[in-house]
């Protein structure tokens, strides 16, 4: 029981001086520690290069959906007839031998 009371009193002795380092901290440095804490979460090796694979992913998608497409003159071109023959084959509707 002897180690055990000693480990939680060790325990308890370290969350309080974290919780005294943390409230020191200026704005600055607690953003800093967050970043850093978030950035270095625990687990298995594989489980967080795989994280850090969906979020570079994730960061190339957003930026790739963020800037918009070039259209060149020839797509241009192409739509502009598009539209033309459908307001043709449109009119062409109203206007059959039916009446």
């Amino acid at each position: 029981m002897d180690r055990l009371t000693r480990k939680l009193r060790d325990q308890k002795n370290a969350q309080q001086k974290r919780a005294a380092r943390l409230a020191a901290m200026t704005a600055e440095e607690r953003e800093r520690h967050d970043a850093w804490q978030r950035s270095h979460q625990p687990g298995p090796k594989g489980a967080r290069a795989a994280a850090r694979q969906q979020r570079l992913v994730a960061k190339e998608i957003a930026t790739a959906l963020a800037t918009p497409k070039q259209v060149g003159p020839e797509v241009t071109r192409i739509q502009a007839e598009i539209a033309r023959l459908e307001a043709l084959a449109a009119a062409i509707e109203q206007h059959d031998i039916f009446g």
